[in-house]
């Protein structure tokens, strides 16, 4: 490695940094600017629950910073939905590999 290639990936992180905090800058006053535009403005009322949504769970547990108890899916829902997901994605994971390993172009990799 030489002089060069290091100064190289120095100015590059460097300009990816100033690029990325100016797109962050500028994304967050066009937010600005449709809020103004559309009177939509960001408020500090808790959001109504859902009768659904509250008939399904039984779990309620206090914030310790608001004081204020706040509906929860149980641990075991939790695990039950983590374990879906999972599935899924390992599901996904084996029927990929399984086609690239036979030489099957898959839908994913049409469009790459």
């Amino acid at each position: 490695m030489n002089f060069e290639y290091y100064t190289s990936v120095v100015v590059s992180l460097r300009s990816c940094g100033v690029v990325a905090t100016a797109f962050l800058e500028f994304w967050k006053r066009r937010e600005a600017v449709h809020q103004y535009d559309w009177d939509i403005r960001p408020s500090d009322d808790p959001e109504r629950v859902r009768p659904q949504y509250e008939i399904k769970i039984t779990y309620r547990k206090l914030n310790p910073v608001t004081q204020v108890r706040r509906l929860l899916y149980s641990f075991i829902s939790n695990m039950i939905n983590r374990f879906h997901i999972i599935v899924v994605c390992v599901l996904y994971d084996a029927y990929h590999t399984h086609m690239v390993h036979f030489g099957v172009q898959c839908m994913s990799q049409v469009y790459l």
